[in-house]
């Protein structure tokens, strides 16, 4: 076989499918970056820091008092802000069906409709606009085009304000957080992008799609080693044509990017049409409330009183020194402790966006007291996470294979949770198959998992991190410059395909003279 004329052969009939799947997924990858550059920016990229507040921990159980209030997903002390003034509330979340409910701390009242309120009051927080030019603000409790599965909260408050602009931001009440946020430019650039990237004119037939993209990610795959293939069995020559030599001169510094985008992105497709994926967040078991008896303000919770702190929670953990025997003895029998996050000297209404996703931490230290006998308890977080993550799991103690604090976002643990700090829990046991390597991720603040993949979802995700978002260059260049290098490198190719193209046009004339 004459190798030269078949490596030859097999990329010009390659060509024109491959021209076809550049074209359409590199202009449709110019528009990722060109949301996050071009799309409307935050000015606040931490929740609002808690206030310190008289008889923190009478008012938290006051409000379960005076509103005879029987249980509770998730019970914390947050700061809110009403229609007249700017106050701490006890935030009650029953279940992620509905919103959330809201009591003064200071005076025990139930908030009415103050869910609402809050998303808008936050709203306003994370974009720098007045609160009186918001426009509307409207429940969502399913993904859309606007607001797609990859930003995972729900339910949220889509809060509209006034203007030209269309700015919209999506606000998850229970930890404070802006979800995403959005305008006409960055939702027109996603369009772009969901219709020619991801194809999704096609979900509702899905196989389809999957067969379509999966045909032409694999013939420009081919055409990508037929191309190698070529330039090593051709020895190195004059060329005359110009647009050859700059073709095969680009090639040398664009196939093994190209080879990388097309090979992950093929991964990805697979497995996310037929890998049912395990991750999401789910709320605690619910904490009972009734029946208690609260301490007062003594011993160990006045030594806290005038601190400041973070965060203020009641969270359900290991009445005795074995979390095994707790777990055994069911979420009726568990006792209640209050977490208090102890604020760094600073706290960090300083922090910058870097640093937020650098995991530049809040927290000094975590303290438990029992909420009902006011004692210290010796229970750290790493505790509290490996309670957890036996109670989600129903796993055992002894298949607990490893346990650490995780501090920032990674590929491992997406940054559109928007929850840090978390621990992650790995356990050991299986060892084939789809459920491999089980890790999760908890919260101990409010006892909610926040995550799960395993080891088949980890592949995938270094694969699409690394090859085909460029993540390992984050460290050395930062988010921005490594997305100027992928839009260069996005060019270039362009430019090699319509040199290409214009090669396999004149090819086409000369074989019909």
């Amino acid at each position: 076989m004459n190798w030269k004329v078949q490596w030859s052969k097999w990329h010009s009939q390659l060509g024109w499918w491959g021209a076809f799947a550049v074209l359409i997924w590199a202009l449709s990858g110019l528009a990722h970056p060109l949301m996050s550059w071009l799309g409307p920016q935050a000015v606040k990229f931490y929740p609002p820091s808690l206030q310190q507040a008289p008889n923190l921990y009478d008012g938290l159980t006051n409000v379960i008092q005076v509103n005879a209030l029987k249980r509770a997903r998730v019970l914390k002390v947050i700061p809110g802000h009403s229609e007249t003034m700017s106050e701490t509330m006890v935030q009650l979340t029953e279940s992620d069906k509905q919103p959330r409910r809201y009591f003064s701390l200071k005076s025990g009242v139930e908030l009415h409709n103050q869910d609402q309120q809050q998303a808008r009051w936050l709203a306003s927080y994370y974009t720098g606009r007045d609160i009186n030019t918001i426009e509307s603000v409207e429940w969502q409790t399913a993904f859309d085009q606007n607001y797609p599965a990859v930003n995972r909260l729900l339910p949220v408050y889509r809060v509209r304000f006034s203007g030209d602009d269309g700015l919209m931001a999506y606000i998850y009440t229970e930890t404070n957080a802006l979800a995403t946020l959005t305008n006409n430019n960055r939702q027109q650039l996603q369009t772009i992008f969901q219709a020619l990237h991801t194809w999704n004119w096609l979900d509702r037939f899905d196989n389809a799609r999957v067969l379509l993209m999966g045909l032409f990610i694999l013939s420009l795959i081919a055409m990508c080693v037929a191309g190698v293939g070529l330039v090593i069995v051709l020895k190195s020559r004059r060329i005359p044509q110009t647009s050859r030599r700059w073709h095969r001169a680009l090639a040398y510094i664009l196939w093994l990017p190209l080879l990388g985008w097309s090979v992950s992105g093929f991964y990805h497709l697979l497995q996310a049409a037929y890998v049912e994926p395990v991750s999401g967040l789910r709320l605690s078991e619910e904490m009972r409330l009734d029946n208690r008896g609260w301490a007062t303000m003594s011993g160990h919770l006045s030594e806290y009183q005038n601190q400041s702190i973070n965060a203020l929670a009641l969270v359900e953990g290991a009445s005795g020194p074995l979390i095994s025997d707790a777990i055994k003895s069911g979420a009726e029998e568990a006792t209640l402790f209050y977490r208090l996050s102890l604020s760094q000297p600073n706290g960090h209404a300083q922090h910058t966006r870097s640093e937020r996703f650098s995991g530049k931490a809040s927290e000094r230290a975590a303290v438990y007291i029992n909420a009902e006998s006011g004692e210290l308890r010796q229970w750290g977080d790493e505790a509290q996470a490996r309670y957890l993550a036996l109670r989600y799991t129903g796993r055992s103690n002894e298949d607990i294979a490893d346990i650490s604090k995780v501090t920032h976002f990674g590929p491992d643990y997406d940054f559109r949770n928007k929850r840090l700090p978390v621990w992650r829990v790995d356990f050991s046991g299986e060892t084939t198959g789809r459920g491999a390597g089980l890790r999760v991720f908890v919260d101990p603040i409010t006892g909610v998992l926040v995550d799960q993949n395993r080891q088949i979802d980890r592949a995938e995700s270094w694969s699409f991190s690394m090859l085909h978002k460029w993540n390992y260059l984050n460290p050395i260049t930062g988010k921005f410059y490594r997305d100027v290098l992928i839009v260069g490198t996005i060019i270039i190719c362009l430019v090699m395909t319509l040199l290409g193209v214009l090669m396999l046009l004149k090819n086409g004339r000369r074989k019909k003279v």
